[in-house]
């Protein structure tokens, strides 16, 4: 199962994604749900990345294994990261719907203090 593991800060905007594991839907080279994760979360990356006042933090240290940190530069982009966000937990979100015996999203927000 892919595990994938999302924290949102307190204005619900991402901060931070996590992704662990492998499908098991399909042989490697087949698997829809996995190509489908991967390649969310790699247009997520790109996206964040391409975009000026974004840092990004990230690192694949094996198949299976994805772990991503943004911190954004000022509110100036809450609006477009808000659009990314949104996009994105849609994807995630709609094919654990389609495959929850494959993959799983896991959404926390920070709190205030």
């Amino acid at each position: 199962m892919i595990k994938v593991t999302v924290q949102l800060n307190t204005a619900g905007l991402l901060s931070g994604i996590q992704a662990t594991g492998h499908s098991g839907a399909a042989d490697r080279g087949q698997d829809i749900v996995c190509a489908s994760v991967s390649v969310l979360l790699r247009t997520l990356a790109r996206t964040l990345e391409s975009k000026d006042g974004v840092l990004v933090k990230g690192s694949v240290d094996m198949r299976g294994e994805f772990a991503l940190g943004i911190e954004v530069d000022g509110d100036s982009l809450s609006d477009w990261l808000r659009g990314v966000t949104s996009f994105s937990l849609t994807g995630l979100k709609d094919l654990e719907a389609e495959y929850p015996q494959n993959c799983s999203v896991s959404i926390y927000k920070e709190m205030k203090e």
